[in-house]
């Protein structure tokens, strides 16, 4: 919701954007040095909705552009549990090559897509949604999967992001 103005403001100007659809609370399970898993899960989940669509944001509802997920309060507390964290480290390890895997809870419900798709969409990040936004777009592993979002996405736009501090493939 604290994106939809520059959101609606992008699309009057003919440049169709939505935001990520996930609450703040959704960041928990990553505070502490936490793998960033569950919100590339989102990142990924929102692309591909967004690309098995065509981009087209315009003609139909978002709601059935990018169906909702499932993922509870509880879903938060067992991914803030199982995810290890450490101080400037995730699962203890300071490289990337070492971090743990981390599967997320939730459902996300992805669509069929063509191996080589029509169109890309861009990505503008803001904070440590910059950096986790270039893990997406990375071909290099991150705590057990890959995400070669660079084959969805035509561009990065980064809005407030510590770049210095971007830990491993980003």
């Amino acid at each position: 919701a604290e994106f939809q103005p520059l959101c609606q403001a992008l699309t009057e100007l003919g440049l169709p954007t939505v935001a990520v659809p996930m609450p703040n609370w959704h960041w928990l399970p990553c505070l502490g040095g936490r793998s960033a898993r569950p919100i590339l899960e989102r990142i990924d989940y929102t692309v591909k909705h967004l690309i098995a669509n065509h981009g087209n944001i315009t003609d139909i509802s978002i709601n059935n552009v990018i169906p909702p997920y499932e993922y509870s309060l509880w879903d938060t507390w067992i991914d803030f549990r199982s995810n290890p964290g450490g101080i400037l480290k995730v699962g203890g390890s300071s490289r990337v090559d070492e971090y743990p895997v981390v599967e997320p809870r939730g459902t996300f419900r992805h669509p069929e897509l063509e191996t080589f798709p029509k169109k890309r969409v861009a990505l503008i990040g803001h904070s440590a949604g910059g950096w986790i936004s270039r893990v997406y777009l990375s071909s290099r592993g991150y705590g057990g999967k890959t995400y070669n979002g660079s084959k969805y996405v035509r561009s990065l736009v980064t809005l407030g992001t510590p770049h210095a501090a971007a830990p491993g493939p980003a």
